[in-house]
């Protein structure tokens, strides 16, 4: 209680000019209305957003303890008997401490499913302790075998001779040191005995540091292409069809993570989607050194990751270069020579401060050889502003002014601007965004060009350099909101998704890129249901419902100060509007908005941060009360 005070204090302090007591009063009404737990959620929002990062590592810890003893009470249980194949784990013993080993040998033989063998190699025999360790469990259990390097073999060579002779249809491959979870091959055999048709089974790691103390859970999304061209979120735990392997030649180049990472890509680039399958579960335990810097679950240098994607994607007009985070990397696809038109559409009314920076900031930072801004003016009275569309048509033949003389209408106005528009690609951009970036229209067109991309997004930042938008969550709130909000700007975010191109299930309309025939493909924006809110979100669902996926790049920045332009909805006119417009994209995609595969179920659906979810049970129901209280008013 003392810390929830400590909170307060610090917001009544920060809004000591403004009126100190406005989170007292908030406060209030939301424990009068919903109760302790939620009046203290909501307070800990509004405190995150003033204090953004402050204590995180700490609050991580203690919640992924909460959420062990929420989601692990059962994993012990006994074996379960099912008929499913047989799996063949793969691991290179070269020197380790006795305990590790032992930890390791120890986590397969307490699986709750029996069907395994353990094919461990060794480049040289052990001596000492571990050596008479793998002499004794191999007497002990006839499912463990050892298998040496024999002379001018390399251990690439052993691990494919042994993928030849083994009876295993599935492989994975186990760190010397690390740890499966109890129930990991269970959970396996059941996603390939409900969809026979999965070759590769990836799920949620999390890491042991030196004292065996579990911490820094990846609560990973389910398949995401453009992530994976970006860095091997894929992590440790791959369970590979034998046969995929075989396609795939793996560890041609080797063993270790590097060559972990350049077959995997080639192997996923050989598989439709519905091949690949996600287990949103902590399955695999990955133990590090004391203090290691790693973000990424796997070790891997720039340049490895460079090569690997390279060699994957085999496409000479392709340029892969080091990312934005050692042992990331960028993909630039190529752009078309002479590149596409692109028709850049902003709506406005009056407030010629915005604009004015906006229009500027486009017209001396943008590098894209190829555009033109159609300023779509929704009834601007203000003579300044009237004066600099004069000045801006005369002084620049790539600039038009549409007159948009009726309500204001976001979806409308924009789906008007769009039939005028005579690029092949149009970018829907605010008045009230400023760009940074001198690249940024080049790098969203050349995302927007490939075939299989619907939506661009890019990375928009508030005017203190925190995180705007980074791409949109469905299900935080009621429907949709901004992951990563708050972050500053040099955070690498969770896991590294602030700093590595991905696929959103959707991306603000405050800057998106995307093709005019898949704009007139999916019917634009929603002009009747959706005239200020969701109507970009509902435009990627559709877009993603043709098939298409929806993306977000790090690399194009921009200000966005954020409804300035039209305010806030404050008013009891605009505050019906809005829950008008919630209750249709819930009608509208339902269920869809509670599963976001680019966003896992384990992370707050509450909060931007991607912090863990320890109380979704009770926000579920939250929501489901706030839904009934809409409907009966």
């Amino acid at each position: 209680m003392g810390t929830l005070l400590g909170k307060a204090l610090k917001i009544i302090w920060h809004d000591r000019k403004t009126g100190p007591f406005r989170i007292v009063a908030k406060s209030y009404a939301r424990y009068r209305r919903f109760g302790f737990k939620d009046m203290r959620r909501k307070l800990e929002r509004e405190y995150f957003a003033l204090y953004p990062g402050e204590n995180r590592a700490k609050d991580e810890e203690r919640r992924y303890r909460q959420w062990r003893k929420r989601k692990e009470r059962n994993i012990f249980r006994k074996a379960v008997p099912i008929d499913g194949p047989i799996f063949t784990v793969l691991t290179a013993v070269e020197k380790v401490p006795l305990s590790y080993l032992r930890s390791m040998v120890h986590s397969l033989r307490q699986q709750t499913y029996g069907r395994w063998e353990l094919r461990i190699v060794l480049p040289k025999d052990p001596t000492g302790e571990c050596g008479e360790f793998l002499d004794r469990i191999t007497r002990r259990d006839s499912r463990i075998r050892l298998e040496r390097v024999e002379e001018g073999e390399s251990v690439a060579a052993l691990f494919r001779r042994i993928l030849s002779e083994t009876e295993g249809r599935y492989i994975l491959q186990l760190g010397e040191e690390d740890r499966l979870a109890p129930h990991a091959l269970l959970e396996c055999a059941k996603i390939l005995q409900r969809k026979p048709k999965v070759r590769l089974i990836y799920s949620d790691e999390d890491r042991i540091d030196e004292k065996g103390q579990r911490h820094a859970p990846f609560f990973k999304p389910d398949w995401n292409p453009d992530l994976f061209d970006s860095f091997p979120y894929l992590g440790s735990l791959c369970c590979l069809e034998k046969s995929l392997l075989e396609e795939v030649d793996a560890w041609a180049e080797g063993y270790g993570d590097a060559a972990q990472y350049r077959f995997l890509l080639r192997a996923v680039h050989r598989l439709l989607p519905f091949e690949i399958h996600h287990i949103p579960q902590i399955l695999y335990h990955r133990r590090v050194r004391r203090n290691e810097p790693r973000i990424f679950p796997i070790s891997l240098d720039s340049t490895e990751a460079v090569d690997a994607v390279r060699d994957a994607l085999k496409e000479p007009k392709v340029n892969v270069l080091p990312g934005l985070l050692e042992g990331s990397v960028k993909v630039e696809h190529p752009l078309p020579d002479p590149p596409p038109k692109v028709s850049i559409i902003i709506p406005t009314r009056d407030r010629y401060d915005l604009l004015h920076r906006c229009i500027e900031s486009i017209l001396e930072k943008t590098h894209y050889p190829n555009y033109e801004i159609l300023i779509v003016d929704n009834q601007s009275s203000d003579p300044k502003t009237l004066e600099y569309f004069e000045k801006l048509q005369k002084g620049y033949a790539q600039i038009r002014v549409l007159p948009y003389d009726r309500p204001f209408n976001y979806s409308a106005i924009n789906n008007e601007a769009v039939r005028h528009a005579s690029g092949e690609v149009v970018a829907l951009v605010n008045n009230d965004v400023e760009i940074i970036s001198h690249h940024w229209l080049t790098e969203m067109v050349r995302h927007a060009i490939r075939p299989e991309i619907g939506a661009v997004g890019a990375m928009l930042y508030y005017d203190n350099l925190t995180v705007q938008h980074a791409g949109v969550v469905l299900g935080l709130g009621e429907v949709a909101g901004h992951g990563h909000k708050y972050f500053p700007r040099e955070s690498p975010g969770h896991f590294g998704r602030l700093k590595v191109v991905q696929n959103y299930s959707a991306v603000t309309g405050a800057c998106l890129v995307v093709r005019k025939k898949l704009y007139e493909e999916v019917g634009g924006l929603e002009e009747t249901h959706l005239t200020v809110a969701f109507n970009d979100v509902d435009f990627c669902l559709k877009l993603r419902e043709k098939g298409y996926r929806n993306l977000w790049t790090p690399y194009a920045e921009l200000f966005h100060h954020e409804s300035k332009s039209r305010g806030v909805d404050n008013t009891p006119e605009k505050q019906k509007r809005f829950e008008e417009e919630v209750r249709y994209m819930q009608r509208r995609w339902g269920r869809l908005l509670e599963k976001d595969p680019c966003y896992s179920r384990h992370l707050s659906r509450f909060f931007e941060d991607f912090r863990i979810e320890v109380y979704w049970e009770q926000r579920k129901r939250l929501y489901k009360k706030l839904r009934t209280e809409r409907a009966s008013s």
